[in-house]
């Protein structure tokens, strides 16, 4: 640091101050005529921005009347002051135009005031005019008087302004942490609470711990450097200090950029068992992930010191301007935390109303019933001067009584009147009058119930909407139609038409689509205001069932009674978690059901367990089944995100999980498997050993297959001929021989171990017998429990079959709606539309027509579909397909009866009685849209996604069979290869991707072939050049399961690629078992490469070959020579197969 210089005189001080640029500009300008106008906040500008567009809109009304006050349309300095009419006739305009928000057409009073209050600031700020005080007297008795009243009855009742209690906290923060649907990553659960925590509190305003939304991007909130933590020497107990955090709030109302403005708060360790109401807890929890605190990575370097503290001091902060509750992002799939950007308002606002909604409360939860809360609780023990400093009120203490004081006396006034004590128990009961959770019902309607959004559907303007609608579809497909129809005619005048439908056509569509737009913006938005109104009547109706004991509205759960929550079989998959950690925290640290020596233990503890949290809740899965602690598939070590795994998180764990329990199960068959002879009586090989089950069961199954053979030989009786301990089998006759040994034999000769999952039980049932008698049994229980009971056809032919209460029937599109998960009354008919959340299957669905088919087994009968899109097609191409649309028929669920229908009715049954989804589904999350067959006339139109075929009559005997795609290929003019017989029209592309060992290489001739099969000119063969080599295999589907994403590519193996083709891609794509090499495991290449096996280049393959043929060759040759010349010739074939070798080895 430089030494100080000497003290400047004011004279030089001003002189260096005039070079500034800036102080030189104010020299400059004429300061008389500059006005000078007061600084205000954002918000402050935002009001007055709306009383002028206010003003203006007013102007233009009067100036049609020719304007009599003279008013001008923008206020601004030099404008003259307008007469105390116009005041008066704005404030009328006000009144008259204001939308009211408190149940009246008409706004209240006080807002009216307001506004005028916020005009005559414009006036005083923009115009430089004070407006007397008469104006302003005339103006606010005008807006009381009785005449405007008359006319503009405005409204003079508060909004309602609920408060907080410590009970409402309690049971909100627990929400906050058994939530699994609402809340995205794990810090915005401890954001959420740490900010209730602060808010309730220090009485604080939400604008000074969050970004407030009138200071919207500024990124203005709570900071690191704000929050203090103290380490204070604890005699009693030194490895245990104490622990105190001191809160200081800069941006206090009115005093944003005044920086000598602040309130200091202090918070200490919280004695309660419920951690999660710990302020401390969640701050130092938040300090170690942010690593804000120099020399503190842990949280056992606080709470547990090595070095047991002599001295009070202050942790030091590193990086303090970041703020402490931040938001979300969405980045490369998943949702994360900023590292930089403040928590807005409108985020924390929608979480708080979102989970308080959950929870079934009548008002949902804002940061100003956490303030009102915590400044009535301060009251009570606190100064009326305390309390004011701690709201933060500069002016009196009168705002606390109209704004924040709860009305309810909280004295037993029955007491006060008869002069006895009061009566503390009754208080406390009368306590849940003032919580905003009592009276809760988590059963309240969170959405639109499905009877008021079709009410909503059948607005006649909403059906008018989409007539035109249907309208514009038709104009948009004529026009695609009229394009699909034009000629390929290359004169201009087709040109220039084709472009103007083209054109035309996109015109349309973009049209159709911000019509689509606009409609949906318009439904949503009526429903989320007829929300309110639901949610209303359905708390009004709850005396009347308190009363008369009914029971709420709620949807028919479906039945899935069985095995549930049995013990299941452990999964031995290291990393994998039992329990979601969630339910640990809740059991360990809410609940407080473990009990710790001090609160320092019990706050260490909770902290390291919150560290210990995932970035981001678990995603739905299967019950049992967890990603690992690193939020990562706990087989395949996947990233658990919507990118990596498209089917599902919780899909993509299970079908991992399933494939390692049949990999262990095959394993475990394998080490069991004692070397053994085969006991077939008469078997040549019977004295060989087999000392693989593989081996074993494959000659035992060639056994078991010539018994299914019809006999050769005249008067040969076949039959088992297995010898065992027993003695001789000689069974001649079985179904399954596969399962007559499982059984009879105690050999399972299945080459596979079968695993099943039973999704209603949360089970796995590994079939180590082979005969599938446990699952086959599992199966049959569920039947007796859910579908035998609708087995016997019903006798009586019943017609109607009307739609369940919860389910209504829409128009347009034509399909029925229903809530999710929705089932039938008991005992009234089979459930086979399954449920399915986050591509979960909670309940399976079934096929109707292989259900109650007797003929096949049970656990193909109970076969468990685990989405509808498969069932659809299963149910369409196996049975629909099937039926003749000419003829009526029964429905395949017997309970139905001996009612027949025509082939549309039966579908439209299907669909809307037994909400089976045939014939497709819309995308909506809230409710289940299962769409109805379209019918014109007695034909099926389409009843699924696909239009459906109709089937082609048989042929006659004077028809012929139409030629198949294979004869349509070879009755055409093209190139014939001599190696596959096969007709190609770009021969030298099918020969160069041709393998290296196949016979088209080999032979490498060809010849043109005209349609009739006569060959035209002569046999060429193909001179393969060096480069061909390279594209040996390209189009061989087998084996390529290396695909680079840029270029769209398999490979065999990708440095046949990347490095040859200089496609500048640096990652790939490795098949790990699935269907396409399109989904397989993401690789860099330059750090695959270094481990990867050996590469063997085509041509270096090939090249290898012809070394080998040349060798064979001189040694062929050497058998004629003298033996010296023999010796050379095979020293020579020898040295350049070392060389080969060397060169494919370094290459």
């Amino acid at each position: 640091m430089p030494l100080l210089g000497a003290i400047k005189s004011r004279a030089e001080l001003y002189e260096e101050g005039r070079q500034n640029p800036l102080v030189q500009a104010l020299e400059q300008a004429n300061l008389d005529e500059v006005p000078f106008f007061r600084q205000l906040s954002d918000s402050s500008l935002r009001q007055y921005a709306r009383i002028d567009v206010r003003w203006a809109e007013l102007y233009a009304s009067e100036k049609k009347k020719g304007n009599p006050w003279g008013i001008t349309e923008k206020i601004n300095v030099g404008i003259a002051l307008p007469p105390r009419q116009a005041f008066i006739a704005f404030a009328m305009y006000l009144a008259l135009t204001t939308q009211g928000l408190l149940g009246s057409q008409y706004a209240a009073k006080s807002t009216i005031k307001g506004y005028m209050n916020t005009l005559w600031g414009v006036f005083r700020r923009n115009a430089l005019l004070q407006i007397p005080s008469d104006y302003r007297q005339q103006t606010i008795a005008f807006i009381d008087s009785a005449d405007l009243e008359k006319a503009v009855p405005l409204v003079t009742r508060m909004r309602e302004k609920p408060i907080a209690s410590t009970r409402d906290i309690t049971i909100f923060i627990r929400a906050v942490w058994e939530d699994r649907n609402i809340i995205r990553t794990t810090r915005m659960r401890i954001q959420l609470c740490l900010f209730i925590l602060l808010s309730s509190l220090s009485t604080e305003r939400p604008g000074a711990i969050v970004e407030s939304s009138c200071y919207r991007g500024t990124n203005q909130a709570l900071k690191w450097d704000d929050i203090e933590v103290h380490i204070i020497p604890n005699p009693d107990d030194p490895n245990r200090p104490y622990i105190i955090i001191r809160v200081r709030i800069n941006l206090l109302k009115f005093h944003r950029k005044d920086d000598s403005a602040y309130k200091d708060f202090i918070l200490f360790p919280e004695p309660n068992p419920n951690r999660a109401m710990c302020p401390i807890s969640l701050i130092i929890a938040l300090g170690i992930e942010d690593k804000v605190w120099k020399n503190i990575t842990t949280a056992d370097d606080i709470f547990h010191p090595k070095i047991p503290p002599t001295d009070h001091h202050q942790l030091v902060t590193i990086g303090g301007k970041r703020p402490v509750l931040r938001r979300e992002v969405f980045r490369d799939g998943i949702w994360i935390t900023h590292a930089e950007l403040a928590l807005p308002y409108d985020c924390l606002s929608r979480h708080l109303r979102q989970i308080s909604l959950s929870l079934g409360w009548l008002i949902h939860l804002t940061s100003y019933c956490l303030r009102r809360g915590a400044s009535n609780r301060a009251s009570k023990v606190m100064s009326e001067e305390e309390r004011t400093s701690l709201l933060g009120h500069i002016k009196n203490a009168m705002e606390f009584v109209q704004s924040y004081q709860s009305r309810q006396v909280s004295h037993d006034l029955g007491a006060i009147l008869h002069g006895r004590d009061q009566d503390h128990k009754a208080l406390k009961t009368a306590q849940v009058l003032t919580d905003m959770s009592s009276r809760s019902d988590p059963r309240a309607p969170l959405h639109l119930p499905p009877e008021a959004a079709k009410d909503l559907l059948q607005d006649e303007d909403l059906i008018e909407m989409r007539k035109q609608r249907e309208k514009l579809k038709e104009t948009v497909d004529d026009v695609y139609k009229r394009l699909d129809e034009m000629s390929d005619a290359a004169d201009e005048n087709s040109c220039q038409e084709r472009i103007a439908l083209q054109a035309q056509a996109d015109i349309l569509s973009a049209r159709l689509s911000e019509f689509d737009r606009v409609y949906k913006n318009i439904v949503r938005r009526n429903a989320y205001h007829r929300l309110p109104q639901s949610r209303k009547e359905y708390f009004a109706g709850h005396s009347e069932r308190q009363l008369t004991g009914q029971a709420a509205p709620q949807k028919t759960k479906m039945h899935t009674q069985g095995q549930e929550n049995t013990d299941r079989i452990s999964l031995s998959i290291p990393g994998i978690l039992a329990t979601d950690p969630l339910d640990q925290i809740m059991s360990l640290y809410i609940n407080g059901t473990q009990e710790f020596s001090s609160i320092t233990d019990s706050v260490l503890s909770f902290v390291n367990a919150v560290i210990g949290l995932p970035a981001r809740p678990f995603a739905t899965c299967y019950p049992g089944e967890f990603p690992t602690e690193d939020n990562t598939c706990p087989v395949c070590d996947e990233v658990c995100s919507k990118i990596n795994m498209r089917k599902g998180i919780g899909s993509h764990i299970h079908s991992c999980i399933t494939k390692q329990m049949c990999a262990d199960a095959q394993k475990k068959a394998e080490e069991a498997f004692t070397p053994t002879p085969c006991s077939w009586h008469g078997c040549i090989g019977k004295r060989n050993i087999y000392n693989t089950r593989k081996d074993f069961i494959t000659h035992v199954a060639g056994h078991c297959s010539r018994l299914v053979k019809p006999s050769t030989t005249v008067g040969e009786l076949r039959c088992c001929m297995w010898k065992d301990t027993v003695g001789f089998c000689g069974v001649e006759e079985h179904e399954d021989w596969l399962v007559h040994f499982a059984t009879e034999h105690g050999i399972n000769l299945q080459s596979t171990i079968a695993v099943d999952y039973c999704t209603l039980c949360s089970q796995f049932f590994v079939d180590n017998i082979g005969d599938r008698s446990v699952w086959e049994a599992h199966c049959m229980e569920h039947y007796d429990n859910l579908f035998r009971v609708f087995e016997d056809r019903a006798e009586q032919d019943q017609s109607e079959f009307p739609l369940n209460a919860d389910a209504h029937l829409l128009d347009n599109p034509r399909a029925i709606q229903f809530e999710h998960g929705s089932g039938f009354a008991s005992g009234t008919q089979p459930e086979i539309h399954g449920h399915f959340a986050d591509r979960i299957v909670l309940v399976p669905a079934r096929c109707p027509f292989c259900l109650y088919d007797d003929e096949i087994s049970t656990s193909v009968r109970m076969k468990e579909w685990l989405d509808a899109d498969t069932l659809q097609r299963h149910v369409n191409r196996m049975h629909l397909d099937e039926l003749d649309q000419d003829i009526e028929h029964q429905c395949p669920i017997p309970s139905c009866g001996i009612h027949k229908f025509s082939y549309p009715d039966l579908l439209e049954h299907l669909v809307s009685y037994h909400r089976l989804a045939i014939c497709g589904t819309t995308g909506h999350r809230i409710y289940r849209r299962l769409l109805l067959p379209v019918v014109e006339g007695d034909m099926v139109i389409e009843h699924s996604k696909r239009k459906r075929k109709p089937k082609s009559s048989p042929l006659t005997d004077d028809e012929n069979e139409p030629p198949s795609k294979k004869t349509k290929k070879k009755s055409r003019d093209a190139y014939w290869c001599f190696g596959c017989s096969e007709p190609f029209q770009n021969i030298g592309r099918h020969l160069r991707a041709a393998k290296l060992d196949s016979k088209c290489r080999r032979v490498g001739e060809y010849q043109w072939r005209l349609a009739t099969g006569e060959f035209s000119g002569d046999r060429l063969s193909w001179v393969f050049q060096p480069e061909d080599f390279l594209e040996a295999g390209s189009t061989a589907k087998k084996g390529r399961d290396h695909y680079c994403p840029k270029c769209d590519k398999q490979f065999p193996d990708i440095r046949q690629h990347i490095p040859i083709a200089q496609c500048g891609s640096t990652t790939f794509r490795i098949n790990n078992g699935k269907r396409h090499a399109r989904e397989g495991d993401l690789h860099t290449f330059d750090d695959w490469v270094k481990s990867a096996p050996p590469y063997i280049s085509p041509a270096m393959e090939l090249a290898m070959i012809t070394a080998q043929a040349s060798a064979r060759t001189l040694r062929d040759l050497g058998n004629t020579l003298p033996p010296e010349l023999q010796s050379v010739l095979n020293s020579l074939s020898d040295t350049g197969l070392e060389f080969m070798e060397e060169l494919l080895y370094y290459n």
